[in-house]
């Protein structure tokens, strides 16, 4: 049954971010491991709006994935100009 209490508006920046910052601190004293359940009331009582924990994840996870897609572009980046930069010229 769907909580009819739940905001299924889009996030603003603001609680985007609250976000981050919050994934980042918890997983460097919980070895890494995320609970979402610990950050519904805290977004409940900052932004007075109850998100649905998939929706909390879920916002991390398109956070993470770019990131993620990020990193590999700079190493591809990296590693091409590697390449061309060790190419004698004769």
């Amino acid at each position: 049954m769907l909580d009819p209490h739940l905001d299924h508006r889009p996030f603003s920046a603001e609680e985007k971010e609250y976000i981050y910052k919050w994934v980042e601190k918890y997983r460097k004293t919980n070895n890494g491991n995320i609970q979402w359940k610990f950050l519904q009331p805290e977004m409940k009582k900052k932004f007075g709006k109850l998100r649905s924990l998939n929706d909390l994840k879920n916002v991390w996870n398109v956070r993470k994935r770019r990131l993620e897609r990020l990193a590999k572009n700079d190493d591809e980046i990296v590693t091409r100009n590697n390449f061309h930069n060790n190419i004698p010229i004769k």
